[in-house]
């Protein structure tokens, strides 16, 4: 009986193993790799249903079988309305194969972006706000990105501009800032507006990360200080450092739309993003973040605490 438990589990380590595969990329932007490069790229766990779903408020695979009948890309979370309008860029000239994926049908394909003025556009919901200028509430996003350039790479952001009323949170790598390296991961929790903020920085750069495939995670627990935020990469923690401006209060709920891609319509992301997912009212754990991570195409060569999904 022992024999057999322990011949299965290693049965199973294999076959997981093996999800890894190769995917070919193609219709690259000129701006970024050559057309057909390979890229390394996992696959994800077979029939994986997040334990976490009834919280998500934003669910995006990216893939461009997935969108609405108004052409919009798709909102697959629990809320269901938070579909992304495609602004400067196309399923035709912006959708990638990612790598071979057999976590759902939808989740084989990435979006590209060129880093000067494409991005999807959400419009605003209070189902993606966490705050209402006065009491927080927590929340968790989550993204891959396969970054042409790691400096100032925007996964998602509720900040149109950098003016008062425009201004909630950043999910982002940094630009050369006073206070912290271009290149570090850092979640942004604005009051109001650019100036006022809390926020944690991943303490080394993820520069070393272009051009390859990673996960990256952020998670708020709603406390208003940044020792309630936390940084994940590939399932596994980030040191981090806080870096603040001004009183703050807590986030507003303000009428400002979603970008992905894109800050204040002026910073863009170049390189390729899937996987979007935000989840309102729970700051998921580190075993969660590292479920998540694992299941939709985690590598078998690391070594975190995740659960193991048949």
């Amino acid at each position: 009986m022992r024999l057999t438990l322990i011949a299965l589990l290693l049965l199973a380590a294999t076959a997981r193993a093996a999800d890894k595969v190769w995917g070919v990329i193609g219709n690259i932007d000129a701006n970024t790799d050559s057309a057909n490069t390979i890229v390394w790229r996992p696959a994800a766990a077979s029939g994986w249903i997040d334990p976490n779903y009834a919280q998500s408020v934003l669910l995006m695979y990216m893939d461009p079988t997935s969108t609405n009948a108004a052409g919009k890309v798709e909102d697959h979370s629990t809320d269901g309305g938070n579909h992304g309008s495609f602004v400067n860029m196309s399923v035709a000239g912006n959708w990638q194969v990612r790598g071979r994926n057999t976590y759902s049908a939808q989740d084989n394909h990435a979006y590209d972006f060129n880093g000067t003025d494409e991005r999807l556009e959400i419009a605003d919901d209070t189902a993606l706000s966490f705050g209402d200028g006065s009491t927080d509430v927590a929340f968790t996003i989550a993204a891959w990105g396969y970054m042409h350039n790691p400096t100032g790479f925007v996964f998602a952001a509720k900040e149109t501009s950098s003016a008062i009323n425009s201004a909630e949170w950043i999910f982002s790598t940094r630009l050369a800032a006073a206070g912290a390296a271009a290149g570090s991961l850092t979640l942004n929790l604005r009051d109001n507006n650019s100036t006022v903020y809390i926020s944690r920085y991943s303490t080394a750069t993820i520069n070393a990360d272009a051009r390859a495939w990673h996960h990256y995670a952020a998670v708020y627990t709603g406390g208003k200080t940044t020792g309630d935020i936390t940084l994940y990469r590939d399932g596994q923690v980030l040191a981090s450092t806080a870096l603040t401006g001004g009183s703050y209060g807590g986030m507003e709920n303000l009428a400002v739309a979603v970008d992905i891609g894109c800050l204040q319509r002026t910073y863009f992301a170049n390189g390729l993003i899937d996987d979007v997912r935000i989840y309102k009212g729970v700051a998921l754990t580190a075993t969660q973040i590292s479920n998540i991570w694992w299941n939709t195409g985690g590598s078998a060569g690391q070594t975190n605490t995740v659960e193991v999904w048949q």
